[in-house]
């Protein structure tokens, strides 16, 4: 009897260190969302706030305006005033040089009318009276002078205060756009929040599926230690899974003269030693196993001229296109004679025509010549 003293030991509390492995990052995780929605939480109520605000500032705005149309309103108010005011200056002056032209035309009378000794007092008189209204007209006009200038004085402070409500309207124009900023970025930022809450969402998804998968693994029967026994009976493994189980070891019976079965069987037992106890590089392996999915959706299909190359039958081809499009992990399983070479060729064939790159690994080399030979 040999005890397989050279097969790698793995400890349980292994697989109970990945678990808790897993259920920690599972409980950060949460603990990360959790923050993420209070963030996301703080973010809303910002965008509330600011809303709150620029509503403020829009009836602050409002009122602003208001009061612009009133200064503006009292400014053409003021302005027409001194439109008219102007206005009559024009026809006081336009009256004033009606009496010039009259007052010139009564002079040259009243130089003819003293030459030939006639009467010139209506002509003085009218003379006179013609310069005391061009006094009058004088007088108007600088008394409407000086009407314009008080009413420019009055505008003068109107103008000051229409220009500190432009100015309060922009300031209050800025500080909208920049609560609007504000919002945006919130926005912005809650739309991040939610894409990292939905990648992680998934991502606690798959650790709660790999912890469930590996909790569940790990309820299987578990060996300590393997044994090899050589006798005349040949290839012999015990049927009994409790009392495996109970005994926490297997018996294994090998041909003396098949010596290479041995090491086989240790491969396997430490390949499968190692998938207990989580130690495999593909996250899929053991889910591909335990649930194997089904594809149904072929993004490139068997070239025509492989197929009449290798002849595939119905199964055969649909092997091929599945294998050709998995993701992650292929299994073809079948008896001698069913075509899993010629099957095997096809593939890489079709893998090769899709531009990918390929590995080819057997435990013989007979395997790999053979493969070669159909490829």
């Amino acid at each position: 009897m040999v005890e397989g003293s050279d097969i790698k030991e793995i400890k349980m509390d292994n697989y109970q260190n990945i678990l808790k492995k897993i259920n920690d990052e599972h409980d950060q995780l949460i603990k990360k969302n959790n923050d993420l929605e209070d963030e996301k939480e703080k973010d809303r109520k910002s965008i509330d706030q600011y809303n709150d605000e620029i509503s403020d500032l829009l009836n602050e705005k409002n009122k602003i305006e208001e009061e612009i149309n009133e200064i503006n309103n009292l400014l053409t108010s003021k302005n027409t005033k001194i439109n008219e005011l102007n206005s009559n200056i024009s026809k006081y002056n336009d009256e004033k040089l009606k009496l010039q032209k009259d007052n010139d035309v009564l002079e040259e009378k009243y130089k003819k009318s003293v030459a030939k000794n006639e009467d010139i007092e209506n002509i003085k008189l009218k003379i006179e009276e013609n310069k005391n209204n061009l006094l009058n007209y004088d007088s108007n006009i600088k008394n409407i002078l000086k009407d314009i200038e008080i009413i420019k004085l009055e505008i003068e402070p109107i103008n000051c205060d229409l220009l500190t409500k432009e100015e309060e309207k922009k300031s209050n124009g800025d500080k909208i756009k920049n609560k609007e900023l504000k919002i945006d970025a919130c926005k912005e930022k809650i739309k991040i929040i939610e894409s990292s809450l939905k990648e992680n969402q998934e991502f606690i998804s798959n650790l709660k599926n790999s912890y469930d998968s590996l909790k569940e693994y790990n309820n299987f029967y578990y060996i300590d230690k393997i044994i090899f026994e050589d006798d005349d009976k040949g290839l012999f493994f015990e049927n009994n899974l409790n009392d495996i189980k109970n005994r926490s070891e297997l018996k294994i019976r090998i041909d003396r003269n098949n010596a290479a079965n041995a090491k086989k069987v240790q491969r396997y037992y430490h390949a499968i030693r190692q998938l207990n106890s989580g130690y495999y590089k593909n996250f899929n392996l053991f889910n591909s196993i335990k649930t194997p999915s089904i594809i149904n959706r072929f993004d490139f299909s068997v070239p025509d001229d492989v197929i009449k190359k290798y002849n595939l039958n119905k199964k055969q081809l649909s092997s091929v296109n599945k294998a050709i499009n998995v993701n992650d992990i292929f299994y073809l399983q079948g008896p001698p004679g069913t075509g899993k070479t010629q099957t095997l060729c096809a593939i890489c064939e079709s893998v090769i025509k899709k531009g990918d790159n390929l590995l080819m690994c057997s435990s013989t080399h007979e395997a790999i010549n053979n493969f070669l030979e159909r490829l």
